[in-house]
């Protein structure tokens, strides 16, 4: 009950692409999402788009297409796996246009390299280099070894308000023009305020506030779990406070613990590390009552086939060992080594991994199960039975166009012949 490729893990980039011409008014196009290259009777590429709907959108846009126009297209199952197949497509057909097709999907990272002689926060797009929190656009360079890349995140702004939000909870420094002066400089009012250890002045050795800060990157990418243990512990100071009369402290403490909330919200809860960021991904198959199973570690994605699921939650034996085989070698695929940071080609796709990863789940489509060695593999796999049924599940009003509607961003095109 599977169509399975353990003996090759192919990338998304070797998807098969199935060639159709007007001859039939597009009919012979599939209605499913997918990706397409249209190219003129030269055989030039002039065309490139992902669409909800194949035939619907071939139908409307190459109606009045010339004659000897044809159609290459890649059939897919979900918006996710037609952005990444729409990009593979640019990187095959026409590389020179394939950076500015990636460029509507690009996420945002924070950085920070906790080893340097005096560490500063940053953010990055990993392709126009680090970028100082609250620079408009001037970048230094892409990071480097020792950079910690935290993410992922929207757009820059979103970028600059998570490294805002740390900065405040943990009350590091927030004048690196005066951190670099250390230990000569003289302190900013922070310290006064009891908000600052101030390294820059000396009261704070280096090496401690080095330390500090990789103690402050190992808890915020760890995700909510160990910022919520920091809250829990503010809260308690706070009522140790209160109850011995101690109210400024007992203010300092509630105030501590709301700035650490607003980590544990939204997109600042989701944040990992990206050489962490490593998924088996789970979202609908081709066929009715079948899962995808794919694999990312980075940029990189594969896919490794499709598997049978009883969408009423009543998991057959034969679809559980065919759901179950994909997995593991999408498990193992995706622990691999990656090399470096992710770059290149690879930027645009982990840009669409990212916003997929982001997405409320009312307009998720596929299911991100964490590559994470230190769960047992029987916990393991039932979160990955957990996401197929998720995926396959009727989403609100049980309507199932409605849900293949919620699940499509609309089309996006890029022309490449023009005149």
């Amino acid at each position: 009950m599977q169509t399975a490729r353990h003996d090759q893990i192919p990338l998304l980039d070797g998807a098969p692409c199935a060639a159709f011409d007007r001859a039939d008014g597009w009919l012979s196009a599939p209605a499913c999402h997918g990706a397409a290259a249209v190219f003129d009777g030269a055989q030039r590429p002039a065309l490139l788009a992902a669409t909800g709907d194949l035939r619907a959108w071939a139908r409307r846009r190459l109606a009045e297409a010339p004659a000897d126009w044809t159609l290459r297209a890649v059939p897919c199952s979900c918006i996710m796996e037609a952005d990444l197949a729409y990009l593979s497509l640019a990187r095959r057909f026409a590389p020179g246009a394939a950076r500015l097709a990636a460029e509507r999907t690009r996420a945002w990272w924070a950085c920070v390299d906790p080893g340097a002689p005096f560490p500063e926060w940053g953010k990055t797009d990993l392709s126009a280099g680090a970028v100082a929190t609250r620079s408009a656009s001037s970048a230094r360079g892409t990071p480097g070894a020792g950079v910690e890349v935290l993410g992922p995140f929207a757009d820059k702004d979103a970028a600059g308000r998570f490294i805002e939000a740390v900065i405040d909870a943990f009350d590091l420094c927030r004048e690196h023009r005066l951190l670099v002066l250390a230990p000569s400089a003289q302190a900013c009012a922070y310290k006064e305020m009891g908000r600052c250890a101030a390294p820059c002045d000396g009261s704070e050795a280096m090496e401690s506030y080095r330390t500090r800060v990789r103690a402050v990157v190992e808890a915020v990418a760890c995700g909510e779990g160990a910022v919520g243990a920091l809250r829990a512990r503010a809260v308690e100071r706070m009522h140790a406070a209160a109850a011995m009369s101690e109210f400024e402290l007992a203010a300092a403490m509630k105030a501590q613990a709301g700035r650490l909330a607003r980590l544990e919200d939204g997109a600042f809860s989701r944040v990992r590390r990206l050489s962490a960021f490593r998924f088996v991904l789970v979202w609908r198959g081709g066929r009715e009552g079948w899962v995808r199973v794919g694999a990312c570690r980075g940029g990189r994605v594969a896919v490794l086939g499709d598997a049978a699921w009883d969408a009423g939650g009543v998991r057959a034996a034969s679809a559980g060992d065919g759901l179950r085989g994909l997995a593991i070698a999408a498990r193992r695929w995706a622990a691999g080594p990656m090399s470096g940071l992710p770059a290149g080609e690879e930027i645009g796709a982990l840009g669409v991994l990212c916003r997929e990863y982001g997405a409320p789940a009312t307009r998720r489509c596929a299911w991100f199960v964490p590559v994470n060695p230190e769960v047992s593999g029987d916990v393991w796999m039932r979160g990955v039975f957990d996401a197929a049924a998720a995926c396959l599940r009727p989403r609100r009003g049980g309507d199932e166009r409605a849900a293949k509607a919620a699940g499509a961003t609309g089309d996006h095109e890029m022309e490449l012949l023009r005149g």
